[in-house]
């Protein structure tokens, strides 16, 4: 129950205006279900419901829900709910989305337009505004305040926020107001999600169960009713009850033997079972496999195939594995819930390892994974520039020529076993490692190994067992970093919460990590603890360098640079000794600091590719410093383990860049590409497709970006000259983050190392941002990516950064470049704007009819180039 809320005045005020509907329903435990406007016309509300419906199978069906909702759209031109699914399900990712948000804001302004015709209007466009929609938003609710779907996107805003009370108050009133089975399923989802957020998850069931009870003619059909049943399932099985988590047990494993899920609820209700009821005792892992398989059967019953009943097969064969091969072994969630994936190309890159190495797999993925990578990471004969993983091909190489020479040879013999292992920990590969040895011992088993006797056979068996105890425990180490990451962050959520007193985890795990000293020596531990046979005696600890009052970090090595020579840190070009050598033998890079206002020290670990040194200029400002390149963490950054995808960080004298994170970005490129395929005129439908039409006012918008930056996507791809899209490459996408991280160069060369005139400039700078940590943050990201914009190869990429920043604006972000590329988006338009009045725009026409935003893919990349060059030269 909503506690201490008053009818105010505004209250009674609104009450009044929707023709004296009662707000009884300011409680979240029940519903009146009030409809002051007529429900939707039976014909388009089963229509809309095949829609949705054929949109939950996916894949073939997906034509048919579009179908569908045009038909809805039709037969009730009023209802929102067919136009969003269409601007989501067709206009999204058909890349035509401005057009429709043109008309939804002219359609909002035109008073000659009914209230209701221009409320239903300036929802549609409030929702696709993220932050920027949020006005509109509220300009639907007061033009309508029966409108749902109004109350429903202000709720929605404000739990983006975090505003979860506002929130809670907004879905009320869009349940209060719905008018179809559709918008009640919908409505009522959302705001269970709210008040379990709030820790009310006894309310948040009361919701979904009254939603499931409702009266005709918004009472839930048979795969609306099965969606709610299966939340309802969801939260029953959070519950601190146990009578409700009893009760999710049931209806969870009820839920999952129907055909009416999709895939990811399937998953969502099986790790809830998992988590908790298997370990209580609620219920066992062969119950939850029985009532997978049962619901793989009911959707071939169904025959919905469109519900991918192969995909539940391998959903089985993935989470379940133990239970169908009659035995746990460790009783985890398999591949699903392992910590760290191999980032080179996926499992797949590990499982190479696993197979016999005469068959080869092992070097085909090596030699794949080369020639994917940046040019930095090669040597000049195009083999790999970190001597360690050059051995480790030279290796892989010489075992496939012998197996060519002898192709009637056993597949494995302890001598290749022991050279390639030695190999594989030399580079820090652990994870190839233990693979290596699992499928050794797997091929010992099966008899297709080199042995002649059963000596041969127990030292084959021995090697391979020490191969794996070396590897793991190395995983050891890398793991306990990572839990003492985990530690720090739970503690400083802990004391941010407003808690007093110690944690409960500083007596479970061991006292408080506060200082950068104490970070160094928790690890320094974990490498006694685990290699401590080869750890010297006289390990010191590294230099830490310092930046004042902002932080300081261990210095990450590998070699002293002239600037630490002359600081006193240690002679030029020599090693640089403690945790950087500790990790350096790893193959690991490590960055470990402390930056004020960032919630206690931090530790990031990373799988090093190749190091080398880069010194240069952009805009007349100079840099240097030692490029670390890296495929994946070990242990995420604080950012990373928050869900931030980091793809770069500058540090002392240098970068690194995680190649890992850059592969995300290069996904997203394929995914967009496939997406479009050969098909060449939705290519140019989407590329030619009018912008939004709107008041010249809104011409600068920044937000809804509504595909920008994948129609310049497009653009870049469909260069070729063929007709066709061509692939990106790693190395493009990961030249834009190297260039944004010499940006941050240029800057610390600018300012470091500290002097007098040094300082007076830093505070000067700080000072014209209110010496405000977050808003300096952003303020130097935005200085890196316009050195990004001027300097990159191809200025678009950098561009894309800033237009995908746009497109998820209502998301959030822990770090400061969304807030900062969203700003500097802003300003380049203004910039634009003020050059189009003048006349000192001599770039591509551009129609004034139409928002800036929805035409920068039109602007050659030269053009963009002079206009971010010209924002660099009044800013930097």
């Amino acid at each position: 129950m909503l506690k201490g809320r008053r009818r105010t005045p505004r209250t009674i005020a609104l009450v009044a205006c929707v023709g004296g509907v009662s707000l009884m329903f300011l409680s979240a435990c029940r519903s009146s279900f009030a409809r002051p406007a007529e429900p939707v016309p039976s014909a388009a509300s089963e229509v809309f419901y095949g829609a949705w419906v054929n949109e939950r199978l996916g894949g073939e069906f997906l034509a048919s829900a579009r179908d569908a909702a045009l038909r809805a759209e039709a037969l009730d031109p009023e209802w929102v709910a067919p136009s969003r699914f269409l601007d989501e399900s067709v206009h999204r990712g058909a890349l035509t989305l401005p057009e429709r948000y043109g008309r939804y804001v002219t359609a909002a302004e035109d008073k000659d337009l009914p209230r209701g015709s221009r409320a239903r209007a300036s929802y549609l466009a409030g929702r696709l505004g993220g932050d920027a929609g949020d006005d509109r938003l509220a300009r639907a609710a007061q033009l309508d305040p029966s409108l749902g779907w109004a109350w429903h996107g202000i709720g929605w805003r404000a739990f983006s926020r975090g505003d979860v009370r506002k929130a809670i108050w907004s879905g009320e009133r869009a349940m209060d107001f719905a008018r179809d089975p559709h918008e009640l399923t919908h409505f009522s989802s959302a705001l269970a999600s709210y008040l379990a957020k709030d820790e009310r998850n006894g309310s948040a069931q009361r919701v979904l169960a009254q939603a499931l009870t409702a009266p005709a003619p918004i009472a839930p059909r048979s795969e609306e009713a099965v969606r709610l049943r299966a939340e309802l399932s969801g939260l029953e099985l959070e519950s601190l009850s146990t009578a409700d988590v009893r009760r999710g047990v049931r209806g969870a494993l009820e839920v999952l033997q129907t055909s009416g899920l999709t895939l990811r609820e399937r998953l969502t209700l099986i790790f809830a079972l998992r988590s908790g009821p298997v370990r209580s005792g609620a219920v066992a892992e062969e119950e939850i496999a029985f009532a997978v398989l049962e619901g793989a059967e009911s959707v071939r019953a169904a025959d919905r195939p469109g519900s991918d009943d192969q995909s539940i097969e391998r959903l089985m064969d993935v989470i379940l594995p133990d239970v169908l091969a009659g035995g746990p072994e460790d009783g985890g969630l398999g591949g699903l819930t392992s910590a760290g994936v191999s980032t080179r190309a996926g499992d797949e890159f590990v499982e190479a390892f696993r197979e016999p190495l005469g068959e080869g797999a092992a070097l085909s993925a090596v030699e794949a994974w080369l020639v994917d990578l940046p040019a930095a990471a090669r040597s000049e004969d195009g083999d790999f520039a970190r001597p360690e993983l050059r051995s480790l091909l030279s290796v892989l190489r010489a075992e496939a020529a012998a197996r060519e020479a002898v192709p009637e040879a056993d597949s494995i013999s302890l001598a290749s076993l022991e050279r390639v292992a030695a190999a594989l920990m030399h580079a820090g590969w652990f994870r190839e490692a233990r693979a290596l040895a699992e499928g050794a011992l797997e091929a010992l088993a099966n008899g297709s190994t080199a042995r002649t006797s059963r000596e041969e056979a127990e030292a084959f068996r021995s090697a391979a067992r020490r191969i794996q105890s070396d590897a793991i425990r190395a995983r050891a180490i890398l793991s306990g970093i990572g839990a003492l990451a985990r530690r720090i962050d739970a503690r400083e959520a802990f004391v941010h919460a407003g808690a007093t007193g110690s944690s409960p985890l500083e007596s479970v795990e061991g006292g408080r990590v506060e200082s950068l000293a104490e970070l160094q020596e928790e690890i320094v531990d974990l490498f006694r603890r685990y290699e401590a046979e080869r750890l010297p005696e006289d390990t010191v600890h590294s230099p830490v360098i310092r930046y004042g009052p902002l932080g300081r970090i261990v210095h990450p090595g590998p070699r002293f640079s002239a600037e630490d020579d002359a600081l006193g840190r240690g002679d030029e070009g020599q090693s640089v000794p403690g945790i950087a050598a500790l990790f350096g033998a790893m193959g690991r890079f490590a960055l470990l600091g402390l930056g004020v206002g960032q919630g206690g020290p931090d530790a990031t670990i990373l799988r090093l590719v190749a190091v080398e040194g880069r010194s240069g200029e952009h805009l007349g400002r100079p840099f240097r410093g030692t490029v670390f390149w890296c495929d994946g963490a070990d242990v995420p950054g604080r950012y990373g383990r928050a869900g931030a995808s980091i793809s770069g960080a500058a540090l002392h004298e240098g970068y690194y860049v995680d190649l890992a994170m850059v592969r995300l970005e290069q996904d997203r490129w394929e995914r967009l590409r496939s997406r479009f395929g050969g098909d060449t005129a939705a290519i140019a439908t989407a590329i030619t497709a009018p912008g939004a039409r709107v008041p010249e006012r809104y011409r600068t918008e920044v937000s809804p970006a509504l595909g920008a930056g994948d129609r310049m996507r497009l653009v870049v791809m469909g260069e070729t000259g063929a007709g066709s899209l061509r692939p990106m490459t790693l190395a493009e996408l990961a030249h834009v983050v190297a260039v944004h991280e010499e940006g941050h160069l240029c800057d610390r060369a600018s300012w470091y190392p500290l002097s007098f005139g040094r300082v007076l400039k830093l505070i000067g700078f700080a000072g014209a941002h209110g010496f405000k940590g977050g808003r300096i943050g952003q303020a130097l990201e935005e200085r890196a990516q316009l050195v990004a914009l001027a300097e990159c190869d191809d200025p678009r990429l950098a561009w894309i950064d800033l237009l995908d920043a746009a497109e998820n604006a209502g998301g959030g972000s822990v770090t400061p470049h969304a807030a900062a590329y969203r700003r500097l988006l802003g300003d380049l338009l203004e910039r634009l704007e003020d050059e189009f009045r003048t006349g000192d725009w001599s770039g591509v026409e551009l129609d004034p009819s139409m928002r800036w935003i929805d035409q920068l893919h039109r602007i050659p990349p030269e053009q963009l180039r002079g206009l971010a060059v010209r924002e660099a030269a009044a800013r930097l």
